[in-house]
């Protein structure tokens, strides 16, 4: 299992809801369009694969990165959902 950030920048506002529903059944919310998640590499090409036929790819974008084990992590103010406890780090 890895852990994953996931962040949409989609503009339509139905396609933005239908996005976050999506990632909701998969990880946490943490700021409005950024997820974090932890599953398998083919979990996240599954997920690509739902998403992808929702946005309108000349104009919308969703960005997987996958966390490195020992991540430096660092919060300014709060966030929506807090990261487990191993992964957060607040300044």
């Amino acid at each position: 299992m890895k852990a994953f950030l996931i962040s949409y920048d989609v503009s339509d506002n139905k396609k933005r809801n239908k996005i976050a529903k999506i990632l909701e059944e998969y990880g946490k919310r943490i700021q409005y369009s950024v997820f974090y998640c932890q599953f398998s590499k083919k979990t996240l090409f599954d997920i690509l694969s739902r998403v992808s036929k929702i946005i309108d790819k000349d104009n919308d974008s969703i960005l997987a990165i996958i966390l490195p084990q020992g991540w430096d992590k660092y919060v300014v103010g709060s966030l929506k959902n807090d990261l487990p406890e191993d992964e957060k780090s607040v300044f």
